[in-house]
């Protein structure tokens, strides 16, 4: 029984697909977002998703600082 079948095209037809899955839910989530920075107070806040990650950024520097760092043991 001979094997025809292209295992390569297949994986590569798989990847494409999980890709193109991986967009649409990256993109479905970043317009749910926007949707909901727009319909809440939390559009006053923060005008665009740059100052919200900014803040995000400014709040895990912050517990980062106060958290000790371990010691190197001799």
């Amino acid at each position: 029984m001979e094997d025809n079948v292209d295992y390569k095209e297949l994986y590569l037809k798989m990847m494409r697909a999980s890709e193109e899955a991986i967009r649409l839910l990256i993109q479905a989530q970043q317009d749910c977002e926007e949707l909901y920075l727009q319909s809440t107070d939390h559009a006053d806040l923060c005008g665009c998703r740059v100052s919200e990650r900014l803040i995000e950024i400014n709040c895990l520097k912050d517990i980062l600082q106060k958290t000790p760092k371990n010691k190197k043991s001799d």
